[in-house]
């Protein structure tokens, strides 16, 4: 695959008076930048090399990925809701859409033509309004800014934008404006070395194509421009240095887009050049807003990975709402990883910083794949076959209420490895900050050591805890291992409300009394035998998720004495197992 280096830093797109169609002429900008810069030349080199790379990584993680927007609303006078100084509501619009078009949900997905329904992909990727600020203040994520003579895009570039920017390391900056052009509807930079983090980096859109305003015109500027901004270039790759296509000569560097010679206008019923069936309705095309309905998986991997490398801090802020709110699973929560669902709450944690993690896919081969569907969620062995595994894998957070039993299901197996040995091993805890620092197993139990099932075979698991207070909380799938050689395959997560301990037969959280509570020191652990006969075992962690204690009661005895007293004064969990189920009870030390 070739491609001319010069003509592709900006992705400018222009809607030509002339033949009335958008279109992108980043030539002369591209050159004035290398003149301001020539080594901006060695930059695109680079980053042209990368993408190809970045794009065969079939197996990259669609987890969730959730990027922070703030919106700067550049008006003349008009009042909020009129001309430039569009409204929160349409500003919404943009964000719904954005939503949709990453993650497969657009209304329209139904429209791509069957031969490339194979490769459409959902890239796990979300975006919210920012909800923090740069100085941790609450915000809305939209800033209005009055600037009622604009003369040029100079104008934008060297004015408005390092006057209004949030730090574009932790935000995506996206300016609404009247762009002093009749052609310009919107435009964004190439995530290369000096352009990340710099008072460029963001995306301009004209008033007229951001949000929805109607069936004709569908807010996917913004989608189109937001693809440039995660490295994807326009389905036929460069123009030379005429503004012109070069053809055949020059692609994207993405193997699952077919080349093409040159941008698709309107809305075709079909086209085909450079010997292939082309991929006009690609957001990376110059199509009509309701001809546009898909990324595919190559472009999802290339913008994920940039999401993981120059643009990492980017959704490492928790700036939005996106995954601070707590769901309900009153009527059960059901997740199997699919492309239909959206996974951009779903979080890992890397823990001993090595280059693997679980990653969420629908990749499959003959040694590893789906339980059901197409999705699932899988921690890939280290290439060196000796770098353990210490990696967590995180749910969203979920409102669970007091006195309510519930019952988590799952499916896992292990790829089989080279050398048959398999050391694969999972714990399930609970975190209540997607992280490890808080992360605990209510029981051994809930310890898996080591997965039995071998793939194609899954094994399904089933485990009912009872929740004594109000949480909120995360499930937590921690793999790990004492040397690293398999794939561990994770799938259809159920967790289901049984209701009021009340209302069902006797459980152990029946069957045990806390008291008392709070407490300085001496806490009774009360066992009514006559519901629970068997072994219990008494577990206490502290606020940080750390086991500080274990007591194992004599069997049949009653009640066993907890001490606690030369703990520190703050909240522990007691975790009171019989083997099946757990109680957790939030105890009190003064």
């Amino acid at each position: 695959m070739r491609m001319p280096y010069l003509f592709i830093m900006l992705s400018l797109c222009f809607s030509s008076a002339v033949i009335g169609q958008g279109h992108c002429g980043h030539n002369e900008m591209t050159e004035l930048l290398i003149k301001q810069d020539p080594s901006m030349l060695e930059e695109v080199q680079r980053f042209e090399a990368e993408r190809p790379i970045l794009a065969a990584q079939n197996g990259i993680s669609r987890m969730g990925k959730i990027i922070p927007v703030v919106v700067h609303v550049i008006h003349s006078g008009e009042s909020v809701g009129s001309g430039s100084n569009v409204s929160a509501t349409r500003i919404q619009s943009q964000i719904d859409i954005l939503n949709a078009d990453f993650q497969r949900l657009n209304a329209d997905a139904n429209q791509t033509p069957s031969n490339f329904q194979s490769v459409a992909s959902n890239t796990g990727i979300e975006f919210g309004l920012a909800a923090i600020d740069e100085s941790g203040n609450p915000t809305t994520g939209i800033t209005r800014h009055l600037y009622p003579n604009i003369p040029d895009t100079d104008f934008i570039e060297n004015t408005i934008k390092p006057a209004t920017n949030w730090d574009p390391l932790n935000y995506l900056n996206v300016w609404v404006v009247n762009i002093p052009s009749s052609t310009i509807i919107g435009y964004s930079y190439l995530p290369t070395q000096t352009m990340v983090g710099s008072d460029r980096d963001g995306l301009v859109v004209t008033v007229d194509k951001f949000g929805y305003i109607n069936s004709n015109n569908r807010g996917r500027t913004a989608t189109h421009e937001i693809g440039h901004y995660l490295g994807l270039q326009h389905m036929w790759g460069a123009n030379d240095n005429q503004g012109n296509p070069i053809g055949c000569g020059s692609d994207d560097g993405i193997s699952d887009t077919p080349n093409s010679d040159g941008p698709y206008f309107g809305c075709p019923t079909g086209g085909f050049s450079c010997n292939s069936t082309d991929m006009f309705m690609n957001y990376m095309d110059y199509t009509e807003d309701y001809c546009m309905n898909l990324f595919t998986n190559g472009q999802s991997s290339v913008m994920n990975g940039i999401l993981d490398g120059i643009r990492l801090q980017l959704t490492q802020g928790n700036l939005t709402n996106g995954n601070l709110e707590c769901q309900s699973v009153a009527n059960g929560y059901d997740f199997g990883f699919e492309p239909s669902q959206s996974n951009a709450s779903w979080s890992t944690v890397n823990n001993n910083n090595d280059d693997r993690t679980w990653i969420i896919t629908d990749q499959s081969s003959s040694d590893w794949g789906p339980n059901n569907g197409v999705g699932m969620a899988i921690y890939l062995f280290n290439p060196d076959y000796v770098t353990p595994a210490d990696d967590y894998l995180f749910s969203p957070c979920m409102s669970l209420e007091q006195g309510h039993d519930y019952r988590l299901t799952f499916s896992v197996t292990a790829a089989e490895d080279v050398n048959n040995f398999y050391p694969e091993k999972l714990e399930v805890g609970f975190s209540e900050n997607q992280g490890v620092s808080d992360f605990y197993v209510p029981s051994n139990d809930w310890v898996f050591n080591p997965i039995n099932s071998i793939y194609p075979t899954y094994q399904t698991y089933e485990r009912v805890f009872t929740v004594n207070n109000d949480l909120e909380i995360s499930i937590g799938f921690h793999a790990f291992s004492d040397a690293d050689r398999y794939a561990l395959q994770l799938d259809d997560i159920r967790i289901d409300d049984l209701g009021l301990v009340s209302t069902k037969l006797p459980t152990v959280q029946d069957a045990v009394q806390v008291v008392p509570n709070p407490t300085q020191g001496f806490t009774e652990v009360l066992i009514d035998r006559s519901i629970l006969s068997g072994e219990v075992e008494i577990l206490v962690y502290n606020s940080l998720g750390a086991l500080v204690k274990q007591e194992i009661p004599l069997k049949g005895a009653l009640k066993s004495v907890v001490d606690i007293g030369g703990f520190t004064s703050g909240v522990y969990f007691f975790h009171i197992s019989d083997g099946k189920s757990t109680s957790i009870h939030k105890v009190i030390k003064h």
